[in-house]
């Protein structure tokens, strides 16, 4: 059976629950995090800047655009060719990848997210510390819930490194063309009364917004606002996760607990 377009959707680094903080406890940024806690102690590196984005809000959109058939097929052709994104399989048809991954206007950085723990726990004294003091504490701890992963942590090179630069503008363009027909969203809560708490950066609800400028003849373009549905990876986020880890019922299910 042959398609003449094919969809791919591409994940960016998926974390944990927006909402309720819940993860994978065996991924790098759980294990880092609880490592924070276990060494008081945080690598503050400024350089790498990197993109989360909570497996909620990557499932919910997925979901979206899965379902938004017709307006995914109804691309036009000159968005398809002017798409970045787009691709040939192997039987000739055309592949459209929505990625479906935080902005670069929201990367983090090790150094930031660090003092966002901090300031999450303010009980918790945590120390900043620069890559090199920080790796002669790590090993002197070796049953830190991040030492498994030393061959990676060690290298320097592995907390300055920057994402890619990931273009999202076919994704939101779908996604909102889907919200304005359907008026549905797992993003949205059943009321009605607006976007799901900390969806589109704001825990109030708010409409985020990035402008898309398209390009007309003359060198002109309509610029029109998108919903931009991707939280921010802000001092809230970070406070979420934190909150986990040190939750007891969260220790229990990754087995941290003596029980």
């Amino acid at each position: 059976m042959c398609f003449s377009v094919l969809f791919c959707f591409s994940p960016g680094t998926i974390t944990g629950n927006s909402q309720t903080g819940f993860s994978n406890p065996t991924d790098f940024l759980p294990r880092y995090l609880k490592s924070v806690l276990e060494l008081k102690a945080y690598v503050n590196e400024s350089a790498g800047q990197f993109e989360l984005t909570p497996v909620d809000i990557t499932s919910a959109i997925i979901v979206d655009l899965s379902l938004a058939t017709e307006h995914t097929a109804g691309l036009t052709r000159r968005e398809q060719q002017q798409s970045s994104s787009k691709s040939k399989a192997a039987d000739g048809a055309n592949v459209i990848v929505f990625h479906v991954c935080n902005h670069n206007s929201n990367l983090i950085s090790w150094a930031v997210m660090g003092s966002y723990a901090a300031k999450s726990l303010p009980s918790t004294q945590l120390v900043a510390m620069e890559h090199p003091v920080w790796l002669q504490h790590f090993v002197q701890h070796k049953s830190n819930s991040l030492y498994p992963l030393l061959g990676f942590v060690q290298d320097a090179r592995f907390w300055r490194s920057v994402s890619l630069d990931t273009s999202v503008t076919n994704t939101l363009q779908v996604w909102n063309a889907w919200q304005k027909q359907k008026k549905s969203s797992l993003l949205f809560s059943s009321s009605g009364g607006g976007a799901a708490a900390g969806v589109g950066g704001s825990s109030s609800g708010g409409s985020a917004t990035v402008s898309d400028t398209k390009s007309g003849g003359g060198g002109g373009g309509d610029s029109q606002q998108l919903f931009d549905p991707f939280p921010a990876i802000d001092e809230r986020l970070i406070a979420v996760y934190m909150r986990r880890l040190i939750s007891p019922v969260a220790l229990i299910r990754q087995g941290s607990v003596d029980h």
